[in-house]
């Protein structure tokens, strides 16, 4: 056995895939909160509200200047 091989991993993804699951499974559930919300609606005119907040709330994280 080397002295410069270890058992352990060059990086830990666990903390990383945690954060991951857990913002998944909060937007997952904003977004069946909002699509129950408006299920009586145009399914066109869903779509196109909920594009326009993706792009408005992508827009404001972006372009903050501090």
């Amino acid at each position: 056995r080397s002295m410069m091989q270890t058992d352990t991993p060059l990086y830990n993804l666990a903390p990383v895939v945690q954060v991951v699951a857990m913002g998944a499974l909060i937007a997952g559930a904003i977004l069946a909160f909002w699509w129950l919300k408006h299920r009586g609606t145009d399914p066109k005119q869903r779509v196109f509200r909920l594009t326009a907040l993706v792009l408005f709330l992508t827009n404001q994280l972006f372009s903050r200047s501090d």
